[in-house]
C-alpha cells in the first residue's frame, strides 16, 4: 500500500524530464533507466498533470476530493498506464520488426508523456497529440534502432485505432460529449 503513496524522488525524476526536454533524440540515444525510475517519472507526471490541468479550474468540492484521490494514488495510476501502454508498443515493435524489450517500451512511453504536461486547450490539445506522435517515432527509431518511418509507423498505428473507434462510436450513436461537464475535464 505505501508503494502506491509513493513520495521522495521528485527531484531526481523532474531533472531527468528537464535533461530529456532539453534534448529528446540525444536523451533516448543513452537512456539507461530502469524500471523504478520510469515508474517515479510517470508518477511525477501524472501528479503534476493533475495540478497543471484541473486543480485551478476545480468548483465542485466532490471533484476535488476525486483529484485529490487520484494525485495521492497517482503511482499506481502510473503504473497501469505505463504497462499497458509500453506492452500496445511493444507488441507493435514485436510485430512489425521482429524485435523485443519491453522495457525499452517503458522508456518510449515515460519519457513521451511529458507533453501531457500541456495545458488542456483545444488547440494545445492537438498539438500536444503530435508532438506526442513524434516523441514516440523518435524514441522508438532510437531505442530500437529502427528507422524513423518504421518507427512514425508504429507510433500512429494506435492513434488511428482509437480514432476510428471514436469516429465509429459518435457517428452510430450520435453521441455528443461536450455537452456534458464531466468529459470538459479530460
Amino acid at each position: 500500500m505505501t508503494q502506491f503513496l509513493y513520495f521522495g524522488n521528485e527531484k531526481e525524476s523532474f531533472k531527468k524530464l528537464i535533461k530529456f526536454i532539453k534534448n529528446p533524440v540525444k536523451f533516448y540515444e543513452s537512456s539507461e533507466e530502469g524500471e523504478k525510475e520510469l515508474l517515479d517519472i510517470m508518477t511525477l507526471i501524472v501528479r503534476l498533470n493533475l495540478i497543471i490541468n484541473s486543480a485551478f479550474q476545480i468548483k465542485n468540492p466532490y471533484l476535488l476530493i476525486l483529484i485529490l484521490f487520484f494525485f495521492l494514488f497517482a503511482r499506481f495510476i502510473a503504473a497501469i498506464g505505463l504497462w499497458v501502454s509500453a506492452y500496445i508498443l511493444n507488441f507493435l515493435v514485436k510485430i512489425l520488426s521482429k524485435k523485443d524489450d519491453f522495457l525499452k517500451a517503458e522508456r518510449i512511453i515515460a519519457f513521451a508523456c511529458v507533453v501531457r504536461l500541456i495545458p488542456k486547450l483545444p488547440i494545445l490539445t492537438l498539438l500536444s497529440d503530435i508532438l506526442l506522435i513524434i516523441l514516440v517515432s523518435v524514441g522508438i527509431s532510437k531505442q530500437y534502432e529502427l528507422s524513423l518511418n518504421k518507427g512514425f509507423l508504429i507510433a500512429i498505428i494506435p492513434w488511428i485505432i482509437v480514432y476510428s473507434i471514436l469516429t465509429i462510436i459518435f457517428l452510430h450513436f450520435g453521441i455528443n460529449f461536450t455537452k456534458y461537464e464531466f468529459f470538459n475535464y479530460f
